[in-house]
């Protein structure tokens, strides 16, 4: 329940606990699902690689002993840890995998989970064209059997993907849509990504006081939600609106905010947009030392971080 609303810290504190709790060998099938539960969560805290460990053996266990209940979830929690490491070919074959084993026997997982499942790779390569059939199969599953959260991750797919194609009516009704399913039950980052995503559209169409009420409202819910990353995103595109209406005071103060969160090298990628931004503001204000030396210090970040990425690839 924890990783369907997208928080995976309390996922991983129950997933350890219930391994705790169980003994491999009197419990093996459930043993095994918590392992994945909990290389799920892990994915979900950006550390696929630790998660591998316990979804090779929940996998090996499920394959050797023919659950295919077990096999599906594993299938599905191999796709996204291979996603989460950029591995699209092989989760592409993980879902692909998972799809013809739902097709073939009635299990929790369907066949169009794993078509949605599908679709979030070719989204992930930045194919929406390729994706959007893939999230309209899972969408009318999901509508006739009135599931709506999975119907709220859906919808906001596939919104984003109509975006991606400039079909930007369409793609924000159903990000709307997305967002009101998420706020009925009870969704609260669900319905703070669509507000943000929703925000995203209205600035490229120049509806900026449409787009800072959206804005307003996703940063109180990752408030509530407790998640740092996505209110630093927030306050960074409502100082973007600022710069656009030449409020730098203002910018420069949503900045500073996020400063605040970003601490630590894991907000490496934010920090270097954050001070791109602070450049832009103290420039405007004449502030030209200080928003040369932030621009120093951006290079010196977006070199560390290149450095980083060459390291992961190799």
């Amino acid at each position: 329940a924890y990783a369907a609303l997208i928080l995976h810290e309390k996922a991983l504190e129950q997933a350890n606990q219930a391994l705790l709790l169980l003994d491999r060998k009197t419990q093996p099938w459930l043993y095994a699902y918590a392992q994945l539960a909990r290389a799920d969560a892990l994915k979900g805290l950006g550390k696929a690689r630790e998660g591998e460990t316990d979804l090779t053996a929940a996998k090996q266990w499920a394959d050797h002993n023919e659950t295919h209940e077990l096999q599906a979830y594993a299938l599905s929690v191999a796709g996204y840890l291979n996603l989460t490491l950029s591995e699209t070919d092989k989760a592409l074959a993980n879902f692909q995998t998972g799809y013809r084993l739902a097709e073939q026997h009635d299990l929790r997982i369907s066949p169009a989970d794993f078509s949605g499942m599908i679709a979030l790779v070719y989204e992930y390569r930045d194919e929406p064209s390729l994706a959007i059939p893939y999230f309209e199969q899972a969408e009318a599953y999901y509508r006739s059997a009135n599931l709506r959260l999975e119907l709220a991750n859906t919808l906001f797919g596939l919104g984003r993907s109509k975006l991606k194609l400039n079909q930007r009516q369409e793609g924000l009704q159903l990000l709307v849509e997305s967002a009101r399913l998420a706020i009925d039950i009870h969704d609260i980052q669900g319905a703070a990504y669509s507000y943000q995503q929703i925000s995203e559209a209205l600035i490229e169409r120049g509806k900026l006081t449409e787009a800072k009420a959206y804005l307003e409202d996703a940063l109180t819910l990752f408030k509530e939600a407790g998640n740092p990353f996505q209110q630093i995103g927030v306050l960074l595109s409502q100082a973007r609106i600022q710069l656009i209406e030449a409020n730098n005071t203002e910018a420069l103060e949503r900045l500073n905010l996020a400063s605040e969160l970003a601490v630590g090298d894991a907000f490496l990628p934010y920090n270097i947009q954050i001070n791109k931004l602070k450049a832009e503001a103290l420039a405007a204000r004449d502030n030209y030392e200080q928003a040369y030396s932030l621009i120093l210090t951006m290079l010196e970040d977006e070199h560390r971080l290149q450095q980083e990425k060459n390291s992961q690839r190799l």
